[in-house]
């Protein structure tokens, strides 16, 4: 109990055989102890730095001493960061709000939230490009509209993304490190998809697209690294890689619109 209350920034040093530490750790996110050990898998190491994330109800491996505490024979697992602290948890409940111009019928985005999500853009996205930063993207930002998801019951954002209609692309996707592998990003192109297939059906999106369609498809320029993700999410590339502010990039277009 002590140390579940402990402040975010407090630190521990717990020493005990790997079996009471995860019934310990199990404890502190509030699994029930009863079987708990089973759920916990310890990394071969003499030293684990472990960050209690407690909105997610998890731990973040921050470090990993590797000084083995085993002979060779009886190591388990081929690498720390997959042997690592992990428990079965529930993942996180969250939300996706639409947020964008009110001549289209969306209300303004608050305040507060605006601000996290600049700066997790800045860090996670202009922080890796050339000459780039919020004022570039001011004009765009006024006229576009925003799918935020955020952690149900809160207003903690795990993820963004923009949808341009006046040049029909999915822009500035960032979900936040801590929320990824959840769907999150899936459900967001999902969400821009849906509002485009709206606007095409409605006639607002007009004009043919690159290739001359007659119904312009939904497209992303996104950084290459990324390919494989909206691939995954119905997208195909359109010609050649290219570079775009310091970064290899791929123009894309989505496959179907349902």
């Amino acid at each position: 109990e002590r140390l579940a209350a402990l402040p975010d920034t407090g630190r521990v040093i717990m020493v005990g055989h790997g079996a009471f530490m995860a019934r310990l750790l199990a404890r502190l996110v509030g699994l029930p102890c009863a079987g708990a050990a089973a759920l916990f898998v310890h990394a071969n190491t003499g030293v684990s730095t472990l960050r209690l994330v407690r909105r997610k109800g998890s731990f973040l491996v921050l470090g990993l001493n590797q000084t083995p505490h085993l002979t060779p024979q009886l190591l388990t697992g081929a690498h720390p960061a997959e042997d690592g602290w992990a428990a079965a948890l529930r993942a996180p409940a969250w939300v996706v709000r639409r947020y964008g111009p009110e001549a289209v019928g969306c209300y303004p985005m608050p305040t507060g939230l605006r601000r996290q999500l600049l700066e997790a853009r800045r860090r996670l996205l202009w922080a890796h490009e050339s000459g780039v930063g919020a004022s570039a993207y001011e004009e765009s930002d006024a006229r576009s509209v925003t799918f935020v998801c955020v952690l149900e019951g809160s207003e903690t954002p795990a993820g963004q993304v923009q949808y341009d209609p006046s040049t029909r692309r999915l822009r500035q996707m960032v979900v936040l490190p801590q929320f990824r592998k959840l769907g999150i990003g899936c459900a967001l192109v999902r969400a821009v998809a849906s509002i485009h297939a709206e606007k095409v059906a409605g006639g607002s999106v007009n004009g043919p697209g690159a290739e001359g369609d007659a119904s312009p498809p939904l497209r992303v320029h996104a950084w290459q690294r990324s390919e494989a993700f909206y691939t995954r999410c119905g997208f195909a590339r359109e010609g050649d890689p290219y570079e775009s502010n310091g970064v290899r990039c791929v123009r894309m277009a989505y496959a179907t619109l349902e």
